[in-house]
């Protein structure tokens, strides 16, 4: 449940605003693939070196593409520059005790794939406020409505843009029609004569109502319902694929899909609050009741007379429906939270909760949690009042428990899914969970200790914290046998986790009443993670994937010892020395995948009608490289240049083993150890200059207009990485990485 809080009008007067942006937008980095030349040379080499003297039929980029050709697939396949333009309007108001917002945006985003797909999205919020002439009530109503209507791509062309060779024939022929070479191409943007469209209908209602009954005690209400359907439909015509395989419009299939979600939540609270000399108590005593219920199914149609009743799945031939499926989740809490101030420098808090889930069994559906924190305002005791270079210290602590729930529903009960089989004219059911109903809360233990600082003035800000987060009772999904029919069985998982770690920040306004004003900020997170405790870890399933004492996030790896120089084979430690390499007794390896630190620097500048800001972040991390996914040098697929330094008997010390078709299985099983080895494994840190906005303030007001903006803004524009991939911060290297983005806007409010 989302409750959403909008901006508040102004009182006193009536404000619209426009705002209006235009964006630009390109992959932000490539990889630098071998060209034609190249490329056909480590394929020729890759027979010889198989002992193949007379090259298969299949082998098209060498028997029948033409051998001139060079295309660069990255910028054919995902360098369109894409277009995006938002549009915001809204009105603001008020007067002494209420205040209105409404607002209405409109957003269409282009791709950099090579066809027309958008994304299109409208949102319309307002928020209204309300307080009584005697400031008994306290009213407030937020509403959002957002509408999603989306045609995009089927399929991700990443992938391909990698590794289609660069002699691989046009994508279409002279006539505009897709091109399949005679059929010797599988051409990449064959799937846009299919369509993906999906629609999204979001509506979100909050409200929160205070009375204030005595001058200390006051009743609240909060409460909200959220509304959201969705819908998709995926057509696939018969023309999508090659017409040699002689298919028509029996062969066309689409789908529609539907997931329809409703939710309510109330929160009735009682809150107080007194004082009394140097002592002051704020209480608040509520409850949480919140219901979920979630419908969904789809429907898929075989077979159509003519495509242009796809889109019509009742005029299918063959019609399957999936089931149909109504989730309800079922959540309440009761609550209670007492603060307790003395001399306004010495703070204690305490909450204590008890949450119920529906998601657990009957007699493990509730769970106790509760904190202490405590603060110390020590910039107002009497002996640092003197110091003028003090603006404010606060020392501050907490430790508490919390829980989650947070797995699907109904997963400690039996379930059955309807099967596809019919027997005797009857449809059965098959088994899909096992029922488990001692499984409960997952609980973590938190623990934190922080000091806030500011100095001269406040002109310098720093927050140092540290925080200690233990996690037990894992809600996950452990491993069966085989023989009992069920893959995995929903259970709390009997180990700690530990996540610690230190938080820096700090700002300082550099200028701040000359006429050029600056300041900066820095943060930096600094996390750790590690596997305490794991009872009868080495007889379980996880043994391969954990160690007592090492991050969770950890990978076992072989040891890659390089190409010999001898054979051109790749080299890996045998552990064991048995003359053969396995799992688990040869990855042995651990690799220590995850972020070491992160962090930001930020940046502000005004200068009159000028402003500027801009946003550097950084990562120091480890994790998978190309390596890690790339198909075996020498087989019909283009390669990074890297992977021209492959061993030869005149380059022995080389970075890759020599080239191979795919057809020698030696070395495609030690290309797959390659893939799973040190190698595969690197530094994937960065810094990036995130974000840069400049803004110019146009001076209207002669012309009856307020305000008059004209910003420009840039997004990922530079990167500096020596990670071997597409992109360090996105590491999924089949999938379209961060886009550089340039923007254009304005903003005038009358």
């Amino acid at each position: 449940m989302v409750i959403v809080t909008t901006k508040k009008g102004r009182k006193g007067r009536t404000d619209f605003k426009i705002n209006s942006s235009y964006a630009l937008s390109s992959v932000a980095n490539r990889l630098q693939m071998m060209d034609t030349q190249q490329y056909l040379a480590m394929r020729k080499t890759a027979y010889q070196n198989d002992g193949i003297t007379t090259i298969p039929a299949i082998a098209y980029d060498l028997n029948t593409w033409d051998q001139n050709r060079y295309t660069d697939w990255q910028k054919e396949l995902i360098g369109r520059t894409s277009d995006a333009s938002v549009v915001q309007l809204s009105i603001s108001g008020g007067s002494d005790n209420a205040s209105y917002l409404i607002s209405y945006g409109h957003q269409e985003q282009g791709t950099v794939f090579p066809a027309d797909f958008m994304y299109r999205t409208n949102n319309i919020t307002g928020n209204f406020t309300f307080r009584s002439p005697d400031k008994k009530l306290d009213l407030n109503m937020s509403n959002s409505f957002s509408f999603q209507d989306n045609n995009v791509q089927n399929e991700d062309l990443t992938k391909r843009s990698l590794t289609l060779s660069p002699n691989a024939p046009a994508l279409y022929d002279a006539a505009g029609n897709i091109n399949w070479e005679n059929n010797t191409f599988t051409n990449p943007v064959a799937g846009f004569k299919s369509e993906y469209l999906n629609s999204t209908v979001f509506i979100n209602s909050g409200t929160n109502v205070t009375y204030k009954l005595f001058p200390f005690l006051s009743v609240k209400l909060n409460g909200g319902i959220t509304y959201q359907n969705f819908e998709e439909l995926s057509l696939k015509p018969h023309t999508m694929f090659n017409p040699a395989s002689g298919l028509t419009s029996a062969n066309s299939n689409s789908s529609r899909n539907n997931s329809t979600t409703f939710s309510y939540l109330l929160e009735p609270q009682i809150a107080a609050d007194y004082g009394w000399k140097d002592h002051r108590f704020d209480m608040l005593i509520g409850t949480t009741l919140q219901q979920s219920e979630t419908r969904q199914g789809s429907v898929q149609g075989i077979g159509f007379e003519s495509n242009a009743l796809i889109e019509n799945l009742g005029a299918a031939k063959t019609k399957v429906v999936s089931d149909q499926v109504k989730n309800q989740y079922f959540y309440t809490a009761a609550f209670a939270r007492l603060n307790y101030q003395y001399k306004k420098r010495y703070i204690i808090n305490l909450t204590g909760r008890r949450d119920g889930s529906s998601r657990f069994g009957p007699d493990n559906r509730f769970g106790n949690f509760g904190a202490v924190g405590a603060a110390w305002l020590f910039s107002e005791e009497k002996w640092l009042k003197d110091l003028s270079w003090l603006s404010f210290a606060k020392l501050r602590g907490s430790y508490g428990t919390t829980g989650s729930d947070r797995i699907g529903d109904y997963q400690y009960l039996n379930t059955f899914s309807v099967t596809s089989n019919i027997y005797n004219g009857i449809t059965g059911l098959s088994p899909s969970r096992l029922y488990n109903p001692n499984f409960s809360w997952e609980k973590t233990v938190k623990k934190e200790a922080a000091i806030d600082l500011s100095l001269l003035k406040n002109r310098i800000s720093m927050t140092v914290a540290y925080y200690d987060n233990t996690s037990s009772n894992q809600l996950v999904g452990i491993p069966l046998p085989a023989t009992t029919g069920f893959s995995s069985i929903q259970s709390n998982l009997p180990a700690k986790v530990q996540n610690t770690g230190w938080e820096f920040e700090t700002s300082l306004q550099v200028l701040k009443s000359s006429a050029l004003k600056y300041s900066t900020s820095l943060n930096l997170t600094v996390p750790r993670n590690k596997l305490l405790e794991f009872p009868g870890l080495a007889g379980s399933t996880y043994t391969n994937q954990f160690v007592i004492g090492y991050p969770t996030s950890l990978v076992k790896v072989y040891q890659y010892e390089g190409v010999d120089p001898a054979t051109g084979m790749y080299k890996f430690k045998d552990f064991n020395s048995d003359g053969r390499l396995t799992s688990p007794d040869d990855n042995q390896v651990i690799e220590k995948i995850g972020v070491n630190f992160f962090g930001g620097w930020s940046n502000s500048l005004q200068y009159k009608q000028w402003s500027a800001s801009f946003l550097f972040q950084f990562v120091k991390q480890r994790n998978y490289n190309y390596n890690r996914q790339m198909l075996i040098p020498g087989n019909i697929t283009n390669q990074p240049v890297e992977v021209l330094d492959a061993w030869s008997p005149t380059n022995t010390d080389a970075a890759y083993m020599q080239y191979s078709s795919g057809s020698n299985a030696q070395k495609n099983t030690l290309h797959s150890l390659f893939q799973n080895s040190t190698a595969a494994v690197g530094d994937a840190s960065f810094i990036r200059l995130k974000n840069v906005q400049i803004n110019y303030s146009i001076p209207v007001q002669k012309f009856g207009i307020r305000e008059a903006m004209l910003y420009v803004q840039g997004q990922n524009l530079l990167t500096f990485t020596n990670y071997f991939g597409l992109d360090p911060e996105f590491l999924l290297t089949g999938y379209l990485p961060p886009l550089k983005t340039y923007s254009l806007g304005f903003q005038l409010t009358f």
